[in-house]
């Protein structure tokens, strides 16, 4: 790098003075109080000096004597790929009016866009023990791991999402594993239940969990567990809301309550006490309605039930359900 990099300073019209110390010449006196500390620097030195251009400047006329340009004010909005997932480009945003560029490129895209430390969610799950031990931190401005990030998810999705609906829910799911079986589900229209879920639910903020990937790849090996959802939805079963819960096992602590936006898990932030335990006692209710003492005969007894099968909801009952259970 410093060969390539000399090789333009030093040459006309820029001639700069590039000096390269590595070895023992570039370490530090003995008697420092760097040198004496336990920290580690690199056995090297650069400087490059000279009384004309700044350093930059130079570069950017290298760049353009060669044909190319540089876009400034540009964000990374997306990095496009193609059906083999080969990135062919960028979708760029101006940071002046905000208007979108693509740009393809043949050749691949080189990302030279910082570490993340200007980002206190990526900070916080991706360095905890950096974060548990820092005192003070003003976070560096420019570095917010928008490059990492759309390599390692290859998307633009928020950090943080709120849940927020207009139409009023007419229906509450449910569904638990071990208790009902994984993948079925129990609902109620008591609007008591839905109110009281509608308000632990709506204006809850969620945080983007980066560790998502990493548990679920732990969690895979592991048999059982225990998961529950709680979902509101509208007249005709098209969801409002969908909040899952996972606490996770020994050895691998699971997101809680979270809210899935395609592979990407959002975290509930704040006390999910309320949440979770409204959603327990509506598993345990849901649980003796309707698996008590199997699922066909609390469907047969006849009792009034608050809790009703997938198939008794009105979006189901109008496609022609036979009514068995399917548990």
């Amino acid at each position: 790098m410093h060969d390539f990099v000399s090789g333009i300073l030093e040459s006309e019209p820029y001639n700069y003075v590039c000096n390269l110390t590595s070895g023992d010449e570039a370490k530090w006196p003995d008697d420092t109080q760097v040198s004496q500390s336990k920290l580690m620097f690199p056995v090297q030195q650069v400087d490059y000096s000279s009384a004309e251009k700044p350093r930059n400047v130079v570069f950017q006329e290298y760049i353009e004597s060669k044909g190319y340009s540089i876009d400034f004010n540009t964000g990374l909005a997306k990095l496009e790929k193609d059906a083999d997932g080969r990135i062919t480009g960028v979708i760029a945003q101006s940071t002046a009016d905000d208007h979108f560029i693509r740009i393809n490129a043949a050749k691949g895209v080189l990302l030279a866009c910082g570490g993340y430390a200007g980002n206190p969610y990526m900070m916080e799950q991706l360095d905890p023990l950096g974060t548990s031990v820092t005192t003070a931190c003003s976070y560096t401005p420019a570095d917010k791991g928008y490059g990492i990030r759309a390599v390692l998810t290859g998307d633009d999705k928020p950090e943080t999402i709120t849940v927020d609906f207009d139409e009023q829910p007419a229906a509450l799911g449910i569904s638990n594993y071990p208790r009902i079986q994984l993948g079925a589900m129990r609902y109620t229209t008591d609007t008591s239940l839905i109110d009281r879920a509608s308000e632990l639910l709506k204006g809850k903020t969620f945080k983007r969990w980066y560790g998502y990937a990493s548990y679920r790849a732990k969690a895979n090996d592991m048999v059982g567990g225990y998961r529950s959802s709680i979902e509101l939805d509208t007249t005709n079963g098209a969801k409002l809301c969908d909040v899952s819960y996972d606490p996770g096992y020994e050895g691998n602590e699971g997101p809680s309550i979270y809210i899935m936006d395609g592979d990407v898990a959002y975290v509930m932030e704040g006390d999910q006490t309320e949440l979770n335990d409204f959603m327990g006692k509506c598993i345990q209710d849901a649980y003796k309605q309707t698996c008590l003492p199997d699922p066909q005969t609390a469907r047969d007894s006849g009792s009034a039930r608050t809790w009703l099968f997938e198939d008794e909801m009105p979006w189901n009952a109008e496609s022609g359900s036979t009514g068995s259970a399917k548990e």
